[in-house]
């Protein structure tokens, strides 16, 4: 795992040393280079580890501020995206833990959450719901292959959902 690690990070490296050779910079393509870097690399590691690494949604926040700015939001705008992604968040982890209580199982990951809240804040309030139905869709898909592999096998929701925000991000 630290050797796929250490790859990805040069890899991050390399094409953002690329992205800032350009004249002038381009920052906010850099930015969304680093965004999907971080969801690629969650939804890898939620694939084959079932956990997504909080240091990747941690940079991520820290990137959302400087990818806005760069998008030409003005501060306004970044509160109320913040404050829609929070409440988007707190709306799906709540409706989750009311779920799980019901059905007496864990249902969705925090992991899978907290990349949400990232996607989310990266992509805005008019994308955010269509990655997450286009996360569902692709989750479905996954189950209905997984089903006639391996019955008792847990199914990944990271690698669904990092695939639907770099897609949403491509729009």
């Amino acid at each position: 795992m630290e050797k796929d690690r250490l790859q990805a990070s040069v890899l991050m490296a390399f094409g953002s040393g690329i992205l800032l050779q350009r004249t002038p910079p381009d920052w906010h393509l850099l930015f969304c280079w680093l965004f999907f870097c971080i969801l690629f690399l969650s939804g890898y590691t939620d694939y084959w580890v079932r956990i997504i690494p909080n240091e990747g949604i941690v940079t991520a926040m820290f990137l959302c501020g400087p990818f806005d700015v760069s998008d030409g939001k003005t501060f306004s705008m970044i509160i109320l995206e913040f404050l829609f992604a929070v409440l988007f968040s707190s709306v799906i982890l709540s409706t989750i833990v009311i779920l799980e209580k019901w059905k007496k199982r864990q249902m969705l990951g925090r992991g899978d959450i907290k990349l949400l809240l990232v996607t989310a804040l990266f992509l805005g309030v008019e994308k955010t719901l269509y990655v997450l139905a286009l996360a569902c869709i692709c989750g479905l898909m996954v189950f209905a292959i997984n089903e006639k592999i391996d019955k008792r096998r847990q199914i990944p929701f990271g690698p669904c959902i990092a695939f639907s925000g770099f897609l949403m991000l491509l729009i």
